[in-house]
């Protein structure tokens, strides 16, 4: 399964990185909307994960299959909460998660 990571902390070296391939996951990293956004037009992406309020897609610009998700080290404010579901993001992600909460 495709895992887009929209990733501006440039995670994928990181724990997250190593927990999605262990679970099976293939992971892919790019930097900017437009680069996801190209990405997902040629390749069947499952999952696009995003960092960053600035750079979340809209729902209209991802596959109907396509899960968006919302991840951050910080506790969510209501703001972010707001611009997620404006988003239309499926779920949002506290890291670190464990292996059964990501899976």
């Amino acid at each position: 399964m495709t895992v887009l990571v929209l990733d501006t902390e440039t995670c994928h070296d990181g724990p997250l990185d190593q927990q999605l391939k262990r679970l099976g996951f293939s992971p892919i990293y790019v930097g900017d909307r437009q680069s996801a956004h190209a990405h997902c037009e040629e390749s069947d992406v499952h999952v696009l994960l995003c960092d960053s309020t600035d750079l979340l897609p809209t729902r209209e610009s991802l596959s109907a299959g396509t899960a968006l998700i919302y991840m951050t080290h910080i506790p969510l404010s209501e703001r972010v909460m707001s611009l997620c579901f404006e988003h239309g993001v499926n779920d949002c992600w506290q890291l670190p998660l464990s292996d059964d909460d990501i899976d």
